[in-house]
């Protein structure tokens, strides 16, 4: 499946959502099965299943965020007008990017990729993917915390991010081939900055509307050769 793994889980994970529906805990029944799943060997991540489960709890999160955030409003008033309190909001925020970065750079590729199989002691390994997940489902409820109807410079960047997504790896092709022994030789710092500026030029790029335009016109010629129209 590659980097287009996700387009599988998401189309899976959009199918599973009837059935969540008639859940009364959907996240908690999607982060057991999230860590039973991880015990099933799947040779080769098939079909990105293995993901699917792994990253449904927080999928999940993100689609019941208005409801969860409603029920909070209503019921709990004191600790909405904690999540309401832009200097704790930023505090929780510095502390999660903190463990993320902590996260990401002391665990293991393979755990937190999440397509492999546990291995032995299998009590370490779904203590550590749950970590993960957690880190995940804290993740966007921040994000969900600080988002707002506004338009700024990037909203672009989230309009567009299917085609950013799904174009940016022939970007990453064409640089692992040319700019990989440069980067290489490069001190940890500076190459995470020229990492990180070529990823936003890449960003940039991409979520050009015009460029979405042309994208659009593709996919649509490919749908209408393919599709019966209504």
């Amino acid at each position: 499946t590659y980097t287009l793994w996700f387009l599988l889980a998401l189309f899976f994970m959009k199918i599973a959502l009837p059935i969540m529906d008639r859940f009364k805990y959907p996240v908690l029944i999607s982060l057991i099965f999230a860590l039973l799943f991880g015990l099933v060997n799947l040779n080769g991540d098939l079909l990105a299943l293995s993901r699917a489960f792994a990253f449904f709890p927080v999928f999940l999160i993100g689609h019941y965020y208005k409801d969860y955030r409603k029920n909070i409003e209503e019921k709990h008033i004191k600790f909405n007008n904690l999540l309401s309190n832009n200097l704790f909001r930023m505090l929780v925020s510095f502390i999660i990017l903190v463990s993320a970065l902590l996260a990401a750079y002391h665990l293991p590729i393979t755990v937190i990729m999440m397509k492999f199989p546990f291995k032995h002691p299998y009590l370490l390994s779904a203590s550590l993917r749950l970590l993960v997940i957690l880190i995940g489902i804290l993740f966007t409820l921040v994000l969900n915390g600080h988002m707002t109807n506004k338009e700024y410079f990037f909203t672009k960047w989230g309009r567009n991010s299917m085609v950013i997504y799904i174009m940016h790896i022939y970007f990453i092709v064409i640089l692992k081939k040319f700019a990989k022994g440069f980067l290489y030789q490069q001190n940890e710092i500076v190459a995470l900055l020229l990492t990180f500026l070529i990823t936003l030029l890449i960003v940039i790029l991409l979520s050009r509307d015009r460029f979405t335009d042309y994208f659009n016109i593709i996919t649509d010629a490919f749908t209408n050769l393919i599709l019966k129209k209504d």
